[in-house]
């Protein structure tokens, strides 16, 4: 009896790095760093560089851009501090893989470069936050309800950056409660400036006193399927930092969140910490 023999399996090979794109494509006006920066990064957001893409050389780069070196590993340390590349030793330097370079990155980066405000974050927060909450109360199942209280008995006791990255996984939490993916999408796209916000807030007293407890009656609200309670503990809490920010108010968050992760001392930056709080939320979904 004959045998059919299967086809040989076909390996992909392993991407070759990024050609240098011809000189036409460099960065209009008097060369600079930040030049480099948003044409590399619109580049990996509009999918041109994907994730995984090894980057051109540093001299390949260089000449692109008609820029010297020294300018293109300053660019190159920004695009890894604001999370979009990552360089790997003896390999060279990558587009990162991640969820969400497409979405809460593309949004961190535009939120950057206008300088939003806190003021201006805390009112769109509000909008949303208020109706997601009422929505979960609608919607939420034992699951949900479960998942918010774990997360809140460990808030209620964290301190710091663990206390930032639990808080923004409560707030996410609510979203996913409210049962609706574009609902969980917005908020997930603003988890960089709100985390940068919460590391305001971590920081001063008077705040935690004051907005904390929010999250308990919140909970309290959803669990009971009360709407208007819910979305008013959330606009109680968020409202919190309009009355006791001060000058702060009127900052941009980006600012408040360099302050705010000097003075605790923290080895984290936003976007490894959004990483994580996402990545968990991810991880969740699939077991």
């Amino acid at each position: 009896m004959s045998m059919r023999t299967r086809p040989a399996v076909q390996v992909p090979p392993a991407r070759p790095p990024i050609p240098a794109v011809p000189a036409g494509r460099a960065t209009a006006g008097p060369p600079s760093a930040d030049g480099v920066v948003r044409a590399m990064s619109d580049e990996i957001m509009s999918g041109a560089l994907e994730e995984g893409d090894r980057l051109p050389s540093e001299r390949d780069l260089a000449s692109r851009f008609g820029v010297g070196r020294p300018l293109i590993r300053e660019a190159l340390r920004t695009l890894a501090e604001l999370g979009l590349i990552e360089t790997v030793p003896a390999r060279g330097t990558f587009v990162r893989a991640g969820h969400d370079v497409r979405g809460n990155r593309q949004a961190a980066i535009a939120m950057r470069r206008r300088g939003v405000t806190a003021h201006e974050l805390s009112e769109a927060r509000l909008m949303l936050e208020t109706a997601t909450a009422a929505q979960a109360a609608q919607r939420a199942e034992p699951g949900d309800i479960t998942d918010l209280e774990t997360i809140l008995d460990a808030l209620e006791h964290a301190t710091g950056v663990a206390h930032v990255e639990l808080d923004l996984a409560f707030h996410l939490g609510i979203a996913s409660a409210a049962h609706n993916p574009v609902i969980e999408m917005m908020l997930e796209s603003i988890a960089v400036p709100t985390a940068a916000l919460m590391f305001r807030s971590v920081r001063d007293p008077r705040v935690m006193e004051r907005s904390q407890p929010y999250h308990r009656i919140a909970l309290d609200a959803i669990r009971a399927h009360d709407p208007s309670a819910a979305s008013e503990a959330i606009r109680a809490h968020l409202t919190v930092a309009q009355e006791l920010y001060g000058p702060d108010y009127e900052r941009s968050v980006d600012e408040l969140a360099r302050q705010a992760l000097a003075q605790l001392g923290a080895r984290t930056g936003l976007d490894d910490l959004v990483d994580r709080v996402l990545g968990g939320r991810l991880a969740s979904r699939t077991t």
